[in-house]
């Protein structure tokens, strides 16, 4: 639940579901794996429960009486307090259109009923396991986020914004080169529009364009850590450093060819 260490053995999940036996049924499964369960028997009971409590995932039949599991997905990924909790629809519904309007509701999975147990119960563990990781990392963006503000604002000079970026850029370019016979990294500078533009250019490991939007985000890496070490995150402080100073970062590659990096830093 909400302030817990989401985990295999600690993970709650909440059911709903408006026929007692199939609530029991997958109760019982779940319990079995060590989750704790939580049951309601309609939309109205789910979200009740949903104002006070938080599970870490939802098992939600799309037909019940009343609040359907469609319009109770919506309702749930319409409120920021629950909008990132996992919904899975368990259900005999086999029609197309219906099985769309569930994903298009916000739901993760579907299972269809009846179910195969391990089948039922590697997609709990799987969307359990995603979503944990997403917490992860809008932790990691949060932290990530007070440090490049704190970073901006006791470097109030866009000098020592610049020497700083810098130095993290170039010492990049070294380590992308570092095995090149012939390593060569160039900076220059110049003017572009309203902004002083820095160039970091070198010709190491490079990278493929198509995955260049990779870059600027936290824990994405290009490379694999064996070859070129680093803690995944040098970019994307880069980028929100310099976002916060007006300026932009972007760069170019091709693979074994090099990369350049550009800052553009807003002229006074």
């Amino acid at each position: 639940m909400s302030g817990e260490q989401l985990s295999e053995s600690t993970a709650h999940i909440l059911i709903v579901d408006d026929l007692p036996d199939h609530l029991a049924f997958a109760g019982t499964i779940l319990r079995q794996q060590g989750y704790r369960v939580h049951a309601a028997t309609s939309g109205r009971a789910a979200l009740a429960f949903l104002e006070k409590r938080r599970p870490d995932l939802i098992v939600l039949d799309i037909h019940m009486e009343g609040m359907d599991g469609l319009e109770l997905c919506r309702r749930i990924k319409e409120n920021r307090q629950t909008s990132e909790i996992p919904v899975i629809f368990v259900t005999a519904e086999t029609a197309p259109e219906v099985i769309t309007a569930g994903f298009d509701a916000g739901c993760c999975d579907y299972v269809p009923k009846p179910f195969v147990r391990a089948e039922y119960l590697a997609r709990i563990s799987a969307h359990l396991r995603i979503a944990r990781q997403n917490k992860a990392l809008r932790t990691a963006y949060k932290e990530l986020d007070r440090f490049c503000s704190a970073v901006s604002h006791d470097m109030k000079s866009p000098l020592s914004v610049m020497c700083m970026l810098l130095k993290n850029i170039i010492s990049n370019a070294f380590k992308f080169t570092r095995g090149r016979e012939n390593a060569k990294i160039t900076v220059t500078a110049g003017e572009e529009d309203d902004f002083t533009v820095i160039a970091v250019r070198d010709n190491g490991a490079g990278f493929d364009m198509q995955y260049a939007d990779r870059l600027f985000r936290i824990f994405q890496r290009l490379h694999d850590n064996s070859e070129f070490e680093g803690t995944d995150v040098g970019l994307a402080m880069a980028q929100r450093i310099m976002e916060r100073q007006g300026g932009k970062i972007r760069m170019t590659g091709e693979v074994n060819n090099g990369a350049t990096v550009f800052l553009y830093f807003p002229q006074e």
